[in-house]
């Protein structure tokens, strides 16, 4: 059997505590499981975003167990790539969303603009605010009101 599917194996098989010790492995590679894994307890993608460097981060973001105080901050992180798979993560705070409205990048902004606009499960008052920053308004200081 390759090594591949031996890691897929021990992964799919994993515990709370497995996956917590891998999250604090040296190694990336090995990082990379818990920081995808919605099984993996807070505190261990809390450590990943702490230690991890911007694939792992964006990995964690991406993760739809993500705490939303993870995804809030997420929301803020230096890389672009992060920040945008805070966007696409299903469980990402609305406020987030508001406040990437705002984001300096452009593929961020704009793939936070379309999910907005086309996301029915958000509240009233974030569609809103995304058909004003579409038309050019500002978002700033609005991110903190939306509940």
């Amino acid at each position: 059997m390759s090594r591949d599917k031996d890691h897929r194996r021990a992964h799919s098989a994993a515990t709370a505590a497995t996956l917590s010790a891998w999250a604090h492995d040296s190694s990336s590679s090995t990082r990379w499981w818990p920081a995808r894994d919605e099984r993996t307890p807070p505190e261990a993608l809390e450590h990943l975003v702490e230690e991890g460097g911007e694939n792992i981060r964006w990995e964690v973001a991406d993760n739809p167990a993500a705490p939303l105080t993870l995804l809030r901050r997420l929301a803020q992180d230096a890389s672009w790539r992060v920040r945008l798979a805070v966007v696409y993560n299903p469980s990402v705070p609305p406020e987030a969303l508001v406040q990437l409205l705002a984001d300096p990048h452009d593929l961020v902004r704009g793939a936070a603009l379309w999910r907005c606009q086309h996301d029915d499960r958000l509240p009233a008052e974030v569609r809103m605010m995304a058909t004003i920053a579409g038309l050019g308004g500002t978002m700033t200081g609005q991110a903190k009101e939306v509940q």
